[in-house]
């Protein structure tokens, strides 16, 4: 009796919601910056943030420079006497320019020993030295990312090879509204245990052994730490601040192997870490808001902390010709903490003829688990994110710089708040996925190229092939087009170049969409059947050839017996990847009933590595999705192409404006 009571009395206390469906925003993500979960906030919970933002994983700052025309889609014609070197038209809107810096040091082992002990000598004319080796695993970064706005083409080689952050209302002032810049400092130090081997060529005149090739094999230990810290420029005299403080341990298997230059390496790795970041806004006009600002720059967060907890911090709105303006009422405001912890593997592969041709791969499944605390509200948001990618860069001289990224992050949350007595608790859940492909260089015919590469791995071949994208000064010369597949009939280096140029595409699935995919798992009963209806149709249509699904060299070549090699093979690696989130459905939604999220966002990633295995396995799942709601956008932006969307399946429930959902 007693416990009855005990629970009716914590009952009245405690008031759980539960939405009916919901479904997330899209992953943010560009080479030179951080991967970013960011979710809208529900209306019943208010706070000075709408959205809560996850940090998925942090990319390096890489080098380079990427350039947006903001121009509308009208403003590109085609036009044959337009110049193609001139620059690319513009409605006034400006360009907004990504401009990176980096410096440091990778995390390479010094070797110590230097063959000095237990050296083994093989062969005479050409020996190899076979010895252990130990030493240390060094890694120091640092590096600047601006996100800036100009109004001219032509102001873009005047921006600043090296950025500052602005510190005070003068350096403020150099930048427009919306301006942003990311700084990253870190650094770390480990220990190395391998063996290597080295082949030595004798100079005949001097007599000198020379290293012609060399590969070692080991393992080697590294902690690391980070402080990554984002400015943003947010009205006259504001400015957002948020900083994140990480803490890395990694353990690494390597080898590599060089000639004279590197030819290529391995890395396998675990890492685990901790990681606390703060967010704040400040009015630098004001004494107190610009020391407290300075301060959070230098990493003491204190003084913004004692400066909002004695303010009642908040925004004043209005109207003035129909825009919005926000000002805010007080210096300093606080916006969210958060902690984290993170663990996670990773698979890194890198082959490159010097100076000619350079890959790199990576393959790695990482799980986040947030706290976020939203100031002034009584909200706190515990977030649980399994995130599987996979990444590849190219670059060289015979190639032109890419990077191309798969990733899928399967996320849950509980969210509390307290109202006087009584604590509401919401939970909810919803999976991602993110095709993304950005290059420096395009040049044309390689877009059409690309969006082919995208229907090999999600399907919608139709819809994408019929894609138009306005493109400035292109299509004047003459063309092979076969299905969508456009390959200018001109020598490359004659080809005309589009610059800067992204496009990829996502899908948000919604919480009622997973329970129904669970349901299904549970029941076991033709899971994989659409997948395999699917691969079945795709090979019986003469119209698809095996290139666009298998790797081969001679695309206009269609043969009987590789095409059927080509079938055995996707069927087997369909199989797989169904197999995998059959399989990973069932452990989610046990681990559901055990309320165990931790387990559940893992086996959330493990389903959309099987999802995302190839065209057939991506389409098989949506099949299974009769009741719930998902969303599927395919967005471009560049240099001289116009920002633009196509949205491959609207959700049934909300409206979208890009990749934010806009509740009806």
């Amino acid at each position: 009796m007693k416990n009855i009571w005990f629970f009716l009395f914590i009952f009245s206390f405690c008031i759980k919601v539960h939405s009916e469906d919901w479904l997330p925003n899209g992953m943010i993500v560009d080479k030179n910056g951080s991967i970013i979960h960011k979710v809208e906030m529900d209306k019943s919970f208010n706070s000075p943030k709408e959205e809560l933002t996850t940090l998925a994983f942090v990319a390096e700052i890489e080098q380079g420079r990427s350039i947006v025309n903001l121009s509308k889609n009208s403003s590109f014609k085609v036009d044959s006497k337009y110049d193609e070197n001139a620059p690319p038209p513009n409605d006034g809107s400006g360009f907004l320019v990504v401009q990176s810096f980096k410096v440091g040091i990778p995390s390479l082992p010094i070797d110590f020993l230097a063959e000095s002990t237990g050296a083994i000598k093989l062969g005479g004319v050409m020996p190899t030295v076979v010895a252990p080796q130990i030493g240390i695993m060094l890694s120091v970064k640092a590096g600047m990312v601006g996100k800036l706005h100009v109004a001219k083409y032509k102001d873009i080689d005047n921006l600043p090879t090296y950025l500052s952050v602005p510190y005070d209302m003068k350096t403020l002032n150099k930048y427009q509204i919306g301006d942003s810049m990311t700084y990253e400092v870190g650094g770390g130090l480990g220990l190395m245990l391998g063996y290597g081997t080295n082949t030595y060529a004798q100079l005949k005149k001097i007599g000198i052994p020379i290293a012609v090739t060399s590969s070692m094999i080991g393992v080697g230990a590294i902690v690391e730490g980070e402080w990554i810290c984002n400015v943003r420029k947010t009205g006259k005299t504001t400015v957002q601040a948020r900083y994140i403080k990480k803490k890395i341990k990694k353990m690494s298997v390597f080898g590599g192997a060089s000639l004279l230059l590197e030819l290529g390496s391995f890395e396998a790795s675990k890492l685990k870490g901790t990681g606390s970041g703060s967010f704040y806004e400040f009015d630098i006009s004001k004494p107190e808001g610009l020391k407290a600002y300075q301060n959070f720059l230098r990493g003491n967060i204190l003084y913004a902390f004692h400066r909002a907890n004695n303010l009642k911090s908040k925004l004043v709105h209005g109207m003035k010709n129909g825009e919005e303006k926000r000002k805010m009422k007080n210096d300093v405001r606080p916006l969210m903490e958060y902690d984290s912890n993170f663990k996670g593997k990773e698979k890194r592969k890198f082959v490159s003829f010097p100076f000619l041709f350079g890959l790199q791969s990576k393959r790695g499944q990482h799980f986040v688990q947030t706290e976020t605390k939203i100031p002034q509200s009584d909200t706190t948001i515990k977030t649980s994110l399994g995130v599987y990618r996979a990444e590849r860069d190219s670059f060289g001289s015979l190639r032109k710089n890419y990077y191309r990224l798969f990733m899928f992050a399967g996320n849950h949350q509980r969210i509390f708040r307290k109202e006087g007595a009584k604590a509401i608790i919401q939970k909810r859940f919803s999976g991602n996925f993110k095709y993304f492909y950005h290059n420096g260089n395009l040049l044309e015919g390689e877009l059409e190229n690309e969006i082919m590469k995208m229907a090999s791995s999600v399907g919608f071949k139709k819809e994408l092939v019929n894609l138009k994208i306005n493109q400035a000064a292109v299509n004047l010369r003459q063309y092979f087009e076969w299905k969508g597949y456009k390959i200018a009939l001109e020598k490359k280096n004659n080809k005309k170049v589009l610059g800067t140029t992204k496009i990829s595409a996502d899908l948000m699935i919604g919480m009622t969409a997973i329970k129904e995919l669970m349901s299904k798992a549970l029941t076991g009963y033709g899971f994989e059947k659409n997948a395999l209806q699917r691969l079945e149709k795709w090979f019986a249509d003469k119209n698809n050839k095996r290139w666009e699904v298998c790797l081969t060299l001679l695309k206009g070549k269609e043969i009987s017996l590789a095409r059927m090699i080509c079938k055995k093979r996707v069927l087997k690696q369909t199989k797989k990847g169904m197999n995998l989130a059959y399989k990973s459905l069932i452990k989610m939604q046990g681990s559901l009933g055990k309320n165990d999220f931790k387990d559940f966002s893992k086996n959330f990633a493990r389903f959309g590595k099987g999802m995302i295995k190839n065209q057939f396995t991506f389409r098989g799942i949506l099949d299974n999705i009769r009741k719930g709601d998902y969303h599927f956008i395919i967005q471009w932006s560049g240099e001289r192409i116009p920002r633009g969307e196509f949205v491959l399946v609207p959700s049934k429930k909300f409206r979208f404006n890009g990749l934010k959902r806009i509740d009806r």
